[in-house]
């Protein structure tokens, strides 16, 4: 199997085949079983003795950092909230997915074959969604979901994928104009206008307006002129929709009853109720051991809502302090690192207080795929330059 067609496959696992039937009505332990079979039959048809060289070395350094600063979390859990370590195991199973990072380095996909994965990803889940606007009885949805048909509520995971291929033929832009790059970002960011996610919208637009205004190239004043032209006649086609997303964000910011800005004020000034907790977290917490995670949800506080500060909470930390590292090298050291990289990079700081937060599945593989092309760049231009 090609590596591109493998990754396409453990993306669409990977995201639950957005709720299409059969698959979709199976349980969520059952997907997960499903997920993590893939994951070893990736390992079956990819692993070499040569692998297991690249396993040891330096590149998966800030993994094992990141596993560490988890499972240390479970002490927090165990002292505070008396959650036995063997619950701890039981509970935290879902964070066996961030063996992703591994399964990458073993399946040793290209740049190209990761830029054309969440390619294909984005026009099956653009396919997707239109299939589940005029068929909606093929998905599993939730029948109330299914009332008004609202965008909102027929959301699909894994939006942030559409990014990367926006990210890199930003980066072909910029070295030589080409009408089918534009064709690509234009799709790609249509798809995500129509999901109307304001934490993925919002930064991607900014990033792209920066990207094109910032092109040299002899035509670059035609580029411009035009992207002017298509970026005004779009804004008027959709001024609607963009006052409403702005009005939203604004109402909600000045909200003091705002689910995030209830769960900021938690996070930073109730949760942490020691030093130990405030470094290594307060666990993965489970409904057997307390009942303070249903409590936080009743109140519209979840840690997802709340990226770096949500999985801080959580797991402590160390993992954060990686996530941070590994997303500055390349804006640190500019001339060593593709530009995609750095905007990727750019992408997921600014969602740092959203939907940046790495426990979840949906995030998890975006920065997976992240953290394997990030160290690809640093084993072969800043490794040698520290050892």
């Amino acid at each position: 199997m090609k590596k591109k067609t493998y990754l396409i496959l453990l993306l669409i696992v990977w995201f639950e085949g957005w709720g299409l039937r059969p698959y979709g009505a199976l349980s969520g332990d059952t997907k997960f079983i499903v997920t993590l079979f893939v994951m070893l039959l990736g390992v079956l048809m990819y692993y070499s003795p040569v692998k297991k060289q690249i396993l040891k070395s330096c590149m998966m350094k800030p993994f094992w950092w990141i596993m560490a600063g988890i499972l240390l979390s479970m002490i927090p859990a165990y002292l505070y909230y008396g959650q036995s370590f063997s619950q701890s195991f039981i509970t935290y199973r879902s964070q066996l997915l961030w063996f992703v990072i591994p399964l990458l380095f073993v399946v040793s996909p290209t740049e190209r074959d990761v830029v054309n994965a969440a390619k294909w990803i984005t026009v099956l889940m653009a396919s997707a969604y239109f299939l589940r606007l005029l068929m909606p009885s093929m998905f599993e949805i939730a029948p109330e979901k299914l009332i008004h048909k609202n965008l909102e509520d027929l959301y699909l995971e894994g939006i942030s994928i559409a990014t990367i291929p926006i990210f890199y033929y930003l980066t072909l832009l910029r070295q030589k104009i080409r009408w089918k790059y534009l064709a690509l970002i234009i799709f790609c960011y249509a798809y995500i206008f129509i999901m109307q996610n304001r934490s993925t919208l919002f930064p991607v637009t900014l990033l792209m307006m920066v990207s094109l205004w910032n092109i040299r190239s002899r035509y670059r004043t035609i580029l411009v002129v035009i992207c002017l032209f298509i970026g005004a006649l779009f804004t008027l086609q959709t001024e609607d929709a963009w006052m409403q997303l702005f009005d939203e964000t604004a109402t909600q910011l000045s909200d003091e009853n705002y689910n995030r800005n209830i769960a900021f004020n938690y996070y930073i000034y109730e949760a942490n109720s020691n030093w130990l907790s405030s470094v290594l977290g307060n666990g993965f917490l489970s409904a057997n051991a307390t009942t303070l995670m249903q409590d936080l949800m009743k109140r519209g506080i979840y840690n997802s809502d709340m990226g770096f500060v949500g999985f801080w909470n959580q797991y402590g930390i160390i993992p954060i302090i990686v996530f941070i590292w590994i997303m500055l090298i390349p804006l640190i050291r500019r001339k060593r690192y593709s530009f995609h990289l750095k905007l990727w990079a750019l992408q997921m700081l600014m969602c740092a207080l959203t939907i940046s937060y790495f426990g979840s599945r949906v995030h998890l593989i975006y920065f997976a795929l992240y953290y394997y092309l990030f160290m690809l760049y640093y084993i072969r231009y800043d490794h040698h330059r520290t050892h």
